[in-house]
């Protein structure tokens, strides 16, 4: 180990020693602008209330951050509960392999699902499942119940997500879609801290997870309850009504004025 690490400091001393580190506003370790990180939030602030002119949107954003905040409790803490109740960490990693290898096909699956039902029902099919993995948990005792159960989240967890991003698209207006899919992906990032947060506080009060475990139940059944208040059909019709009057703004802007 110590003579690979002598050659990788060899092969490196020609990059240290010739590649010049960037400046950045003269000074080597300065920090990130103070003025970027305001205008970074104060960006943000204004794609949220661009967001809340559009009703349906900001419900299924509402929705989608609750039962994400579920999923990502689960794929956090799977980890830990299974240490606790015993099962051994190369079941463990195994099981959370395959959970990625059949969540590829079962994304395609759900994709055809949702062309014949619809993208939100094809979610709340996910959330059922999600919501029975989680009952499921509770009773877990061995490696192979592990095993069952990552199984059957890795036939949802990529379907969940893609259709999210699916349905999201689709009541975006097209001119604003960058500006609204970055607001989403942010927000996405912050979904799955009050899941765990509480996941810990329960532990901590009665001293094991498997009553922690049933906890998540109710962001599935939370944001599932939320997401069938969603219009798909009205949320659809304003984005494209949006897309019109852009259009419209900006033909009206490169026109030539004709004189009278």
């Amino acid at each position: 180990m110590v003579r690979n690490a002598r050659h990788r400091l060899r092969f490196s001393i020609p990059f240290f020693a010739r590649v010049p580190e960037p400046h950045v506003n003269g000074s080597r370790r300065s920090g990130p602008d103070r003025a970027v990180l305001l205008e970074g939030f104060s960006r943000l602030a204004r794609t949220f209330r661009e967001v809340r002119k559009y009703k349906q949107l900001l419900v299924f954003l509402v929705a989608f951050w609750v039962y994400s905040d579920g999923i990502g409790t689960i794929i956090r803490m799977a980890t830990a509960y299974g240490d606790e109740i015993g099962i051994g960490i190369t079941d463990m990693m195994l099981a959370l392999v395959i959970t990625q290898f059949i969540a590829v096909p079962f994304t395609f699956a759900f994709s055809r699902h949702a062309g014949r039902f619809g993208a939100k029902r094809s979610i709340l099919l996910t959330l059922i499942v999600y919501a029975g993995v989680t009952v499921s948990a509770f009773f877990m005792k061995t490696a192979l119940h592990f095993y069952v159960l990552a199984f059957i989240v890795g036939t949802v967890q990529g379907g969940a997500g893609a259709l999210s991003r699916s349905l999201y698209g689709a009541m975006v207006p097209k001119s604003r879609s960058a500006e609204f899919f970055g607001f989403f992906s942010l927000s996405a990032k912050f979904a799955g801290i009050v899941g765990p947060l509480i996941f810990g506080l329960v532990s901590q009060f009665t001293g094991q997870s498997r009553f922690s475990i049933l906890t998540v139940i109710v962001f599935f059944i939370a944001g599932a309850i939320v997401l069938t208040r969603v219009d798909v059909d009205e949320g659809i019709r304003v984005a494209r009504e949006a897309d019109r009057d852009a259009e419209s703004g900006e033909l009206a802007t490169i026109s030539p004025r004709i004189p009278a």
